[in-house]
């Protein structure tokens, strides 16, 4: 049996991750709720085998944004799925969160219906699973700083070495 895939939803108004998460899990997906920037950071560690970060950009600690950014600078997360939602709905912020790494881009308020197709459809195009968590040898571990890719035969360091 497959897992059904894990979506980690940060969202910093509850009322807002529980709506998405009863959605989420009506669906074929799994779902962990955090409330802000730094808690997508540490459910990474904490959860690796997460598939789609569903992150809302005005959240305390570290804005969407620097989140989207930050998990596409880290080699050991840098293909996961990342779709933002947000109450930003001018030109300037999509394409914002574009230029920052996210694969799409939800404005709110939205139809659960819509978020729905939308998570179902990135992940189809992404194959549901990042390459770190698909087959043998794929896999990335930290230690520190380092980060061995088991796939590469590769160690790269905190200096890029």
């Amino acid at each position: 049996m497959i897992a059904k895939p894990l979506v980690l939803v940060a969202d910093d108004e509850p009322h807002i991750g529980r709506i998405i998460q009863t959605k989420l899990e009506q669906g074929p997906f799994r779902v962990t709720l955090v409330n802000d920037g730094p808690g997508v950071l540490a459910a990474l560690e904490e959860y690796p085998d997460v598939a789609l970060v569903l992150l809302d950009v005005m959240m305390p600690g570290l804005s969407g944004y620097d989140v989207c950014q930050r998990l596409r600078q880290d080699p050991v997360v840098s293909d996961v799925t990342i779709i933002l939602l947000t109450a930003l709905h001018d030109r300037e912020s999509r394409l914002r969160g574009f230029e920052v790494g996210a694969d799409d881009y939800i404005g709110k308020p939205f139809s659960p219906r819509e978020l729905l197709a939308r998570v179902s459809a990135v992940l189809r195009r992404t194959n549901s699973l990042p390459p770190r968590l698909r087959g043998p040898g794929a896999e990335r571990y930290r230690f520190g700083d380092w980060v061995f890719n088991a796939s590469q035969r590769e160690i790269t360091g905190p200096d890029g070495l």
